[in-house]
């Protein structure tokens, strides 16, 4: 068996679990930045609260570096992405 290959997918496996994990319970909008950026790798240019129908989320708009913007909207009480859309006002248009 190829133990150092094993021993590295353990090693991440272990590193992502702990990252989602640490954030539950208690998110910031520094927290939900780094949230939004794993999923949505770039440059995070904007965060705001916002109120969802029944219940509160962070905004993260992050710039992507296709130049395409994101919306990600993140969970303040699970740390849990609720949602990743493409922004409407993205810069990367095609006309």
């Amino acid at each position: 068996m190829n133990y150092p290959v094993l021993t590295r997918l353990l090693t991440g496996l272990l590193i992502i679990l702990s990252s989602t994990t640490s954030y539950a319970g208690n998110t910031d909008q520094q927290n939900a930045a780094k949230i939004a950026k794993q999923g949505q790798p770039g440059r995070v240019l904007k965060i705001k609260k916002v109120d969802l129908k029944n219940r509160s989320a962070y905004k993260v708009k992050v710039l992507r570096p296709n130049g395409d913007v994101r919306s990600v909207l993140v969970d303040p009480k699970s740390g849990k992405v609720i949602r990743k859309r493409k922004s409407a006002h993205n810069t990367n248009r095609n006309k």
